[in-house]
């Protein structure tokens, strides 16, 4: 199939808009192909799940992309008969009731239902007429493409189905739809690059630690002691650990600081901006600690939505009480959490051309605009996408007519630091993808945005913060 061959072409280069799109076409035939082997609907759609993450780990050793289809088949089955011979300890999505956005549990428990009568329906016919109607009816595909698929006639194919139909009710398949996005969402969100780590000079490591454990409830990660030139610190609440940033402190004689002036208004920009669900309670904390605070009349302001401040060395970090879609609620459970801070809510990032910027960021990372953007604006929020808005942070770019790229050298390894670093489960897939499209590079996993804004791509993340993907 020549539309596989394209798809394929574009994710092995790392557009994830096309590893969405297959998703999004045999999400419904490897479903079914599970739940014939399983017969269990969420271990099904586990496996199926499984599989998809399977695939773009070995995309690149599918030698024939018009196979697709039947690649992805084999792996699927291969799990689904794993599963089955050895019973494995699957989480029950209706434990976890997750309940897709703008849908109530009990349209989510009729969609189910539905399902389930589908595939069961399926399963009543033998094995040849099964696998042509999955094909036909649930993955949508023309006659020749299953004839394709099962590497049989066209007049085989034509014959399997016409028999299946009069076992099928076809009101039941036009009424199942949905299932597709939602497999497509779990997928993503597993494999889409997300931030990981912002690196943070400063110059003093030990007074550095200090402060961000007291300030922000960042706590070092793991044994560290002062012989270190380096720290990686991890926030002890938010709403679960899933793209939730570290914090990885690097001493440096560098005096540059992650800050920068917004040239449109003449204000210090900030670079990191934490959620507080206590934006006045957060303010008078910092204040009362002797931080470095931007100075607000909360008389006169008493809506305000944020304030900006600087940690011990002058990088600039802001504080907000706006939360966006799928950036998740508060956790309860986390003992050690900070009394007012929750996660890194989004990071800032100084741009020259601003549409320039957004689309070499949604090209590279798979993000989203939030809104439709217009020629005046001189500022974008993005969001890292996988069928919702699970991004946290998100980036937000800000046009500048000067150039302030963020960037900082290591004057003990000399080299120059990324400041944010993404999360990729294939880390030199995504580093081939870079540099086929002539990124600028730096160092072996290192590179720079179009303005000198210096990034990373990384597999190294603390526990929880993706979901873990087998090879």
């Amino acid at each position: 199939m020549n539309e596989d061959k394209e798809l394929v072409k574009a994710a092995l280069l790392g557009d994830w808009e096309a590893f969405g799109a297959i998703v999004r076409k045999y999400a419904n035939v490897l479903h079914a192909v599970a739940y014939e082997v399983v017969r269990d609907y969420h271990i099904a759609q586990d496996i199926a799940q499984e599989a998809f993450l399977k695939a773009h780990l070995n995309l690149h050793t599918l030698q024939n992309p018009d196979r697709l289809g039947s690649w992805l088949y084999a792996i699927t089955k291969r799990l689904s008969l794993n599963t089955w011979r050895t019973p494995r300890a699957y989480t029950s999505l209706e434990e976890t009731l997750h309940v897709p956005s703008g849908q109530s549990v009990e349209e989510m428990v009729l969609q189910r239902e539905l399902r389930r009568k589908v595939l069961d329906a399926l399963n009543v016919l033998n094995e040849p007429q099964r696998h042509a109607a999955t094909l036909y009816y649930l993955g949508g595909f023309s006659i020749k493409e299953t004839a394709d698929m099962l590497d049989i006639s066209i007049d085989a194919a034509e014959s399997r189905i016409r028999r299946s139909k009069k076992s099928l009710k076809k009101e039941l398949f036009e009424r199942m739809d949905g299932f597709e996005r939602s497999m497509e969402r779990e997928v993503m969100r597993a494999i889409v690059p997300r931030i990981a780590t912002i690196e943070i000079p400063v110059s003093d490591l030990r007074r550095a630690v200090d402060w961000y454990s007291s300030m922000l409830g960042a706590k070092p990660q793991g044994p560290w002691n002062d012989e270190g030139t380096s720290a990686m610190l991890h926030f002890q609440g938010g709403s679960g650990a899933i793209g939730v940033p570290s914090i990885y402190l690097v001493q440096t004689e560098d005096t540059r600081r992650l800050t920068f002036t917004n040239t449109q208004y003449g204000y210090i920009q900030s670079i990191i901006d934490l959620y507080t669900p206590d934006l006045k309670g957060y303010y008078h904390f910092l204040k009362d600690q002797g931080v470095d605070v931007n100075e607000i009349d909360w008389e006169r302001e008493p809506g305000r939505q944020g304030f900006g401040f600087r940690d011990c060395d002058g990088n600039s970090f802001g504080a907000c009480h706006v939360k966006l879609t799928g950036q998740g609620t508060e956790r309860t459970d986390v003992p050690e959490a900070h009394p007012f801070v929750w996660r890194v809510a989004g990071i800032e990032i100084p741009v020259r051309n601003l549409s320039k910027a957004i689309a070499w960021y949604t090209e590279t990372f798979g993000m989203k605009v939030l809104g439709e953007p217009r020629e005046e604006w001189t500022t974008a929020m993005l969001y890292l996408d996988g069928g919702e808005r699970l991004g946290v942070p998100n980036l937000y770019l800000v046009e500048l007519v000067d150039d302030q790229p963020l960037a900082f050298v290591n004057t003990h390894t000399k080299r120059t630091h990324s400041v944010i670093d993404f999360y990729s489960p294939d880390v030199e897939l995504m580093l081939t993808g870079l540099r086929t499209r002539g990124v600028r590079m730096n160092g072996e996993s290192g590179f720079f945005d179009p303005d000198g804004n210096s990034l990373a791509v990384c597999s190294a993340v603390h526990q929880g913060q993706v979901r873990a993907v087998k090879a």
